[in-house]
């Protein structure tokens, strides 16, 4: 539903406004107080039946017209579903503030709405896509960091005095509170057999896919402690999801995995251990598989709480998440998930047909393990400099086989940008034995002449070489056009 209020308010003013009426002899007409007329103005107020008719007789104008939806050509857009869902809460704003930029210049504020939607339809972004791209820049503002939420974690851990958070511990917790664990029978059911979990509302029961690890299954009971624990109403019923209601969804799911990865790798431990991984002089491999076993999660698990405690905990801001997928004895890699939070081009959506830079450490580690063939985890480590921009990151790389797809592989990776302070954090950044790769973002787009690893021609690069070169030749012909007609 439009908002209702906010649009009454609009329609309000500016009938009051063509009248040339203050609201001091608006109140006097209609019998309605200043501040309860300014409080319906500003979209805070809607008023009952009776009170609409006492202002339409005020303003000479029908009470149809009073109620009526249409406010101006911005009504189209109002009735958007997708704008009707965009979350402008989470950056400061209602939707009551932004429907009031339409009360100065409508006919300028609805055609660039318009536009913004036009691109939306053009460009086939669905209303998922706007959700997490929304929670992206949310996670961004806040440096992904929510001190609400690790002190939920920390009260959690306090209260029910756990140890060290795994599977036993959790699944312990959560039978407790009432909830049947079942991690046995879901792979019986055909058309869920795919599903990591699936959450089932009366009675309580959490079924878990058997051939999940010990860590993942840690994690979706933590994930779902934190939906009661936080009394998070809205959540989807299965990982991964079905289909996406709202961005209430969204983000309640964030905060739920955020609770779940602060219980399986509390912020004080972990931080001692990257300071302790980054103070060694040379670049151990075993030290960073050691920050693995270390605690009972994933890869991913791993490299998400890196960018929670990296930014604000460790000094280390500029950072990367990425995570790509690949099915073994194909050529695809696909980008499934990342994380941008520099001021620096890294790769985060390619058309369908281009092919990802294979000079990626992600890329290698999945070919290495897709030849494989093996259920172990390959980690790596490199320093990876852009060609766009000449930046430098400290690339951190893990890879694993899928537990539920046979022959599907994940990589989750995070870059460090290389500057003067993070140099200093990260003792090894300069040991000689981390090569520098020179990667670009997909084959199609990269310069490079001397690649061994290039799996198709630079054609964008050229067509945009070739209207650069284009360009140049232009204004170089009219500026000697200009001389030559002077001269």
């Amino acid at each position: 539903m439009p908002d209702l209020k906010a649009i009454f308010g609009i329609k309000l003013r500016r009938l009051r406004e063509s009248k040339k009426l203050p609201l001091r002899d608006l109140s006097l007409k209609s019998g309605l107080s200043i501040s309860y007329l300014s409080e319906i103005e500003s979209g805070k107020k809607y008023p009952k039946p009776d009170k609409i008719m006492d202002l339409a007789a005020a303003l000479d104008v029908e009470f149809d017209d009073m109620v009526s939806m249409a406010i101006d050509p911005a009504s189209s857009w109002m009735k958007s579903s997708i704008f009707q869902e965009f979350p402008f809460q989470l950056f400061g704003m209602s939707l009551s503030d932004v429907i009031g930029l339409v009360r100065n210049e409508p006919e300028k504020a609805s055609a660039f709405v318009r536009t913004l939607l036009e691109v939306g339809q053009r460009y086939d972004i669905t209303k998922d896509q706007l959700f997490y791209a929304s929670l992206r820049s949310y996670q961004k503002l806040n440096s992904n960091y929510f001190p609400e939420l690790e002190s939920s974690a920390e009260a959690f851990r306090q209260k029910y005095s756990i140890g060290t958070a795994n599977y036993g511990s959790l699944a312990r917790i959560l039978t407790e509170r009432g909830v049947v664990l079942d991690d046995r029978s879901l792979q019986k059911h055909p058309l869920l057999s795919t599903l990591r979990s699936v959450w089932v509302d009366s009675p309580p029961k959490l079924m878990i896919h058997p051939d999940l690890s010990d860590a993942q299954k840690a994690f979706i009971v933590g994930h779902e402690l934190a939906y009661s624990y936080l009394n998070l109403k809205q959540r989807p019923l299965t990982s991964p999801w079905l289909h996406i209601e709202s961005f209430e969804q969204v983000l309640n799911n964030f905060r739920a995995s955020y609770f779940a990865g602060a219980l399986l790798l509390p912020k004080n431990k972990i931080q001692s251990d990257l300071e302790a991984f980054f103070g060694q002089k040379t670049w151990k491999i075993e030290s960073f598989e050691h920050l693995l076993t270390n605690y009972e999660v994933t890869p991913e698990m791993m490299m998400n709480r890196l960018t929670q405690v990296l930014p604000k905990c460790m000094g280390l801001p500029n950072i990367y998440f990425l995570r790509l997928h690949h099915e073994g004895g194909t050529k695809r890699f696909e980008l499934s998930k990342e994380l941008n939070m520099t001021k620096h081009f890294v790769p985060y959506g390619i058309g369908f047909r281009e092919n990802y830079c294979h000079r990626w450490l992600s890329v290698k580690l999945l070919q290495k393990l897709a030849v494989a063939k093996k259920k172990e985890i390959l980690v790596g480590a490199q320093k990876t400099r852009f060609i766009q921009n000449n930046s430098e990151f400290l690339t951190l790389a893990m890879a694993r086989p899928l537990a539920i797809k046979e022959n599907h592989y994940s990589c989750v990776s995070i870059g460090i940008l290389l500057d003067a302070h993070s140099r200093k954090k990260i003792q090894f950044a300069g040991d000689p034995s981390l090569s520098t790769i020179e990667v670009h973002e997909t084959c199609e787009r990269c310069p490079l002449t001397d690649c061994q690893e290039r799996v198709a021609k630079p054609t964008i690069y050229m067509d945009q070489k070739r209207t650069a070169d284009r360009e140049t030749y232009l204004k170089n012909f009219v500026h000697w056009q200009k001389r030559t007609t002077h001269d």
